[in-house]
C-alpha cells in the first residue's frame, strides 16, 4: 500500500493570494458561488412559505425548499430586464401607464396522473385599465426539478423561452413584442369564412 499525503487549504480572505491554493479568475463559479449564498439567505423565508403553502393546498415535502429557494434566485436575476421590458412596451404602445404586479406564489396544477401537485411560480403582469394583461411566469415543478419560463398574452396563450438557466433576453422581447401585439389590437373578432 503506498503511502498517502493529506493536503489542507486554509479558507481564509487571503486564500487567493497564497500559493497554497491557487485561484482562478473564472465568472462562471463566481456566478454559482453567489447563487448558492443567495439560496441560503432565502432559505428561512422559503421554508416559511412552503409551510404555510401547504398548509393552504397540497402537501409539500422538504425538498420544496431549495426548489424554491432556486426559483426565486432565478427570479431576482430577471426581474430588471422583464420589468424594463414590460415597461417599455407599455410606454411604447400606450397612452396611459399600465400597472405593474410581481407576485411570488404556490398553485395546485393537475399532473399527467391526474393528481394535482403544487407548482410554485413566480410572475410579472402588466394590466390595462381595461383588464387585459401580458404576463411573464417563471414556474418550478417538484415532480420533473424542472423550470418553465413563458409569455401569456391576453387572451391566455402562452409562448415558451428558453430555459431559465440559459435565459434568453431575444426570444423574451419576441414573445413580448406579440403579446403586446395581441393587448394593443382591437379584441379578437370571429372570423366567418
Amino acid at each position: 500500500m503506498g503511502a498517502r499525503a493529506n493536503y489542507t487549504y486554509p479558507l481564509t480572505s487571503h486564500a487567493s493570494t497564497t500559493d497554497d491554493c491557487p485561484m482562478t479568475d473564472n465568472q462562471d463559479l463566481a456566478r454559482w458561488v453567489d447563487r448558492a449564498r443567495r439560496m441560503a439567505e432565502y432559505r428561512a423565508e422559503a421554508s416559511d412559505f412552503v409551510r404555510r403553502a401547504a398548509a393552504a393546498m397540497l402537501p409539500a415535502v422538504e425538498s420544496d425548499v431549495e426548489l424554491v429557494c432556486r426559483l426565486w434566485v432565478a427570479a431576482d436575476e430577471r426581474d430588471v430586464p422583464i420589468c424594463e421590458a414590460l415597461t417599455m412596451f407599455d410606454e411604447a404602445l400606450f397612452d396611459t401607464p399600465g400597472d405593474l404586479e410581481i407576485t411570488r406564489g404556490a398553485e395546485p396544477r393537475p399532473s399527467p396522473d391526474d393528481e394535482d401537485r403544487l407548482l410554485y411560480v413566480c410572475s410579472w403582469t402588466l394590466r390595462r385599465e381595461d383588464g387585459r394583461a401580458v404576463s411573464v411566469a417563471l414556474a418550478a415543478d417538484r415532480f420533473t426539478d424542472a423550470m418553465t419560463f413563458e409569455v401569456l398574452d391576453p387572451v391566455g396563450m402562452a409562448t415558451s423561452v428558453p430555459s431559465p438557466e440559459g435565459f434568453g433576453a431575444n426570444e423574451l422581447y419576441e414573445a413580448l413584442s406579440l403579446a403586446f401585439f395581441t393587448m394593443r389590437g382591437p379584441p379578437q373578432v370571429d372570423i366567418i369564412a
